[in-house]
């Protein structure tokens, strides 16, 4: 069987300079925080990366400058997604 790891997920403002990432470990990661804090956009950001259409195009409407990123590793070979905010993008896989 294949083992999958998220390895990090970040989201990129250009225009703002701002930036967030955050690093998984092996195992479980329990995510915990107030409301309103960024939690469910975490959740859909991998899907997001890989081209699904989720919640963050509402996003990608208000801010047309950001970018999303997911590493994975796949049976310890590391693969990195990008994503422009533009709806029709499709995503690019580095390895």
């Amino acid at each position: 069987m294949n083992k999958i790891k998220i390895n990090f997920l970040g989201i990129y403002n250009f225009k703002n300079k701002g930036s967030y990432r955050i690093f998984l470990k092996d195992g479980i990661n329990l995510i915990m925080a107030n409301s309103r804090v960024g939690k469910t956009t975490l959740a859909k950001l991998p899907f997001y990366t890989l081209g699904c259409n989720t919640m963050l195009e509402d996003i990608s409407e208000k801010y047309d400058d950001f970018m999303t990123i997911i590493s994975l590793s796949v049976n310890n070979h590391i693969f990195y997604f990008l994503r422009l905010n533009n709806k029709n993008m499709i995503p690019i896989c580095i390895f």
